[in-house]
Formats: structure tokens, sequence, C-alpha cells
């Protein structure tokens, strides 16, 4: 069966779960609290359009989220807007969700008039992307070293 796709702000349920994957994913190591994050989600949720989050799911079982946010690489102000902290779980990965809540956001964000979107990656998920119409425009940006991409909406 395969998940459905909703916007956070219909489905508050999952707010929790959607905080902590960020936090664990991307934060904790770095020391932030995981208040810090359930309070930008809870500041998402309340948006309208934007920024966003849609969260996959099948029922109450939470599958994976993506947000749509203003700026994810600090690096990169300039830069908006962007396609960020993509998970799904481990049990859901292969299976086209990943590209379903990305080619959704990317939707999402065209939709309210936005020209391009941004993502950053680790270097092993470049081929990811680029099979899916994203174009490498930076390397090794950051500490982290991470890819930049940029999509356009010609590349639907």
């Amino acid at each position: 069966m395969k998940p459905t796709i909703s916007n956070l702000n219909q489905h508050s349920a999952f707010v929790p779960t959607v905080a902590n994957r960020i936090w664990k994913a991307w934060w904790e190591q770095d020391g932030h609290p995981y208040s810090e994050i359930r309070a930008a989600i809870d500041g998402i949720v309340i948006n309208p359009r934007f920024p966003f989050c849609l969260v996959a799911h099948q029922d109450s079982k939470y599958v994976g989220s993506v947000l749509g946010i203003s700026a994810d690489m600090e690096e990169r102000p300039n830069l908006t807007p962007w396609v960020a902290a993509l998970w799904v779980e481990p049990e859901f990965r292969r299976q086209g969700v990943a590209a379903a809540l990305v080619k959704i956001a990317l939707k999402e964000l065209f939709a309210i008039g936005k020209e391009e979107a941004f993502l950053c990656t680790i270097t092993d998920n470049r081929l990811l992307y680029q099979n899916q119409g994203w174009q490498l425009i930076e390397e090794n940006v950051g500490d982290n070293k991470l890819d930049v991409f940029v999509f356009t909406p010609d590349k639907f």
C-alpha cells in the first residue's frame, strides 16, 4: 500500500515524530535541544502555505517527511527556497517515498510562485538527485562538504 502524502498542518499528530526525526538526524549531535526543533516544526504547522512540511503516512503510521523552507544552508543565504530535512523510515526506503515527497514539495513551491528550488546533500546522494532532474551547482560546501543542487519547473 502506497503512503498518503499530506501537509503536516492537516495531520498534527505527526508533529512530535517529524521533529524527533529531524532532531536525531541533523541537530542532536551538535547539541541542539529537541525543544528547539519542536518549536520550529510547530511554527511551520501554523503557516497555511509556506514554509511547509509534508508527511507521508499510512493511516496513523509515520512513513516520512520533507520541508519546504526559506533557508537551509548558512553558507548560501542568497539561495531560496529549499527542499530540506527529507526523511523516510528505514522500512519504507527504496520504495519511491523520498522521490514522491520531493516531487510534491517542488510542486508546492512552484504553485506559490517560486521560480527555482535548492537542496543540499552528501555526495553519496548525488546521483539520486541528478536522476530526478536536479542540477548540481556546487560541491563540497561548508564544514559538512555538501553538494548544492537547483531544480527549475522546466525539469518536470
